[in-house]
Formats: C-alpha cells, structure tokens, sequence
C-alpha cells in the first residue's frame, strides 16, 4: 500500500479580465485598491486635479480616505461610493460578482 501524500501547491492565482478604475481627485484624498490576487493596485495620496487609470483582477478591495474626494469609474461607468462612506471614509468591494458594481 502506498501511503505517498502527493504535494501540496499553492493556491493558484485567478486569472480573469482585468478591470479598469479611473479616480480623479478632486481633493488629495489617500486611497488603497487590493485585487483578487492580493496585489496592491494603488496604494498611495492621490493629489488634487490628478486622476488615474489603473487595472486589477476583480473583486478590488476599495479604501479612500477623503471619499468625497474622489470620483470613480469602474470599467467607464460612474460610480457611486457615498452609500458606503462613514464619516469622510468609504471601504467597498468592486466587482464582487457579473453584474454587480
């Protein structure tokens, strides 16, 4: 009888189209999105009159800091973060299944 415990692999990564997030800051806002992957997609202070185009594997965790802020457009349609804000802060998912978000 052979008792060979096959090896174990990590966890493969997911593979699926990337999402594209526009943020234009309207204010110096810090912001944060981690994708599926467990990559940091964004980490940093987004300045007043910039914007920027990023691209992640869904669902992105979202954290801005001055949510107000922030516009967002998540694969170019406007997005709507004040639902999820407390205080001046907003933490929400992007993407969490077909057709959400």
């Amino acid at each position: 009888m052979n008792s060979a415990v096959p090896p174990v692999s990590p966890a493969p990564a997911i593979v699926a189209a990337p999402a594209v997030i526009k943020l234009t800051f309207e204010a110096d806002s810090w912001v944060q999105i981690i994708d599926a992957n467990q990559q940091r997609v964004f980490y940093d202070l987004g300045k007043e009159g910039t914007s920027r185009t990023l691209q992640g594997v869904p669902p992105l965790q979202v954290v801005i800091g001055y949510s107000p802020g922030v516009k967002i457009e998540y694969n170019g349609v406007p997005f709507d973060q004040s639902r999820f804000e407390r205080g001046d802060r907003a933490s929400f998912v992007l993407g969490k299944a077909v057709g959400a978000n």
